[in-house]
């Protein structure tokens, strides 16, 4: 299992997914932008606290949630300082983040998160493809 929160480099290992996805996506990027890394932390798509009454989004009950919480399919960056985005996020469902929260965001993934959560909602299968995609990134970055 992928998981990724908590340990210090988590942001910095995200970033660097950003400056990938951001490669691949053909998306502009400034990964060096100091001022910007130091405003995001760890957000979680599906909150911590689950807002949803289960069978729902692909899981079966909380304790499928709480198992797919932290892996890294459902973690993205997100500013929390300037504006606090991640204020505005917290605890919220994914399509509400996706319309109200995301759009605003200067982070490649999140900005393609909303637009496609918009088109598709998201959901316990969108956090295995996602995980699946960063595992990838990890080993030909770091393998």
């Amino acid at each position: 299992m992928a998981t990724l929160y908590g340990r210090a480099a988590d942001n910095y290992v995200l970033w660097e997914y950003q400056k990938q996805f951001a490669s691949d996506s053909n998306i502009s990027f400034n990964d060096l932008d100091h001022a910007l890394f130091q405003q995001v932390t760890i957000e979680h798509i599906f909150a911590q606290t689950p807002a949803i009454t289960f069978p729902a989004a692909g899981f079966n009950d909380g304790d499928e949630y709480a198992a797919s919480n932290n892996m890294v399919g459902n973690l993205t960056l997100l500013e929390h300082r300037e504006p606090n985005l991640q204020q505005q996020a917290d605890n919220k469902p994914p399509t509400d983040k996706a319309r109200d929260v995301y759009p605003r965001s200067r982070i490649p993934d999140v900005q393609s998160l909303s637009q496609s959560i918009n088109a598709h909602g998201f959901s316990k299968q969108c956090i295995d493809a996602r995980t699946a995609a960063f595992q990838t990134f990890a080993l030909k970055r770091w393998a």
